[in-house]
């Protein structure tokens, strides 16, 4: 492990946060197209149903916003430059987050019983997240940074509001624990193939 990623390390809810926001943003990208291909229905089957297909845009959404992202290589030699590496891919994440939300605000409510309250509580959460990432990068930017030390400490203040944030899951996972009908229309669904904040299991 590098000194740097030894610093991130240690750096408590700013870590929390980077793991939470990736998932948040469904990213790591998509997964392998062999079990994309897999999941997909024959052609012959019925049309899916409505929460279904609105099930699709949310992974779809999410798929899109985590594309590519990823933690920065810090540059270990200068703190203050790794601190500014952090600034914008946390400036970044949020308006990934940002774009996902409109997305989904676009798309409206799943069309189920108890649909628009879950939809309504789960933008909630999602805009949460953004406020309290908001207050982290602006903590962030501020901070005056002249070594390892200082950046750690910098780390560990930026992430200090995020440290509640441990148990969220993403928007999708707070629309499936709320709403049973939901629940299946992610899953196994071909286009929520491990961008749903699930991990696909193997055989």
């Amino acid at each position: 492990m590098t000194n740097t990623n030894r610093s991130l390390a240690r750096a408590g809810g700013l870590t929390t946060l980077l793991a939470v926001l990736l998932a948040t943003a469904g990213c790591g990208g998509s997964p392998p197209e062999q079990q994309r291909e897999q999941a997909h229905a024959p052609a012959h089957a019925p049309a899916p149903k409505p929460q279904v297909e609105w099930a699709a845009g949310v992974c779809r959404h999410l798929d899109t916003g985590g594309a590519e992202l990823s933690v920065p290589e810090l540059d270990k030699k200068r703190p203050d430059t790794a601190r500014q590496q952090l600034v914008t891919f946390l400036t970044t994440v949020d308006q990934r987050l940002g774009s996902v939300e409109s997305a989904m605000k676009r798309d409206g409510a799943p069309p189920v019983s108890g649909g628009r309250a879950a939809f309504e509580k789960a933008m909630a959460n999602l805009d949460g997240v953004r406020t309290r990432l908001a207050a982290a990068t602006a903590d962030l930017a501020k901070a005056e940074v002249t070594d390892q030390a200082s950046l750690r400490r910098a780390m560990r203040e930026a992430g200090a509001p995020l440290e509640t944030l441990g148990g969220y899951q993403g928007p999708a996972h707070d629309l499936k624990t709320q709403v049973p009908e939901l629940k299946k229309a992610f899953e196994g669904n071909p286009d929520c193939v491990g961008s749903d904040g699930t991990v696909p299991q193997g055989d």
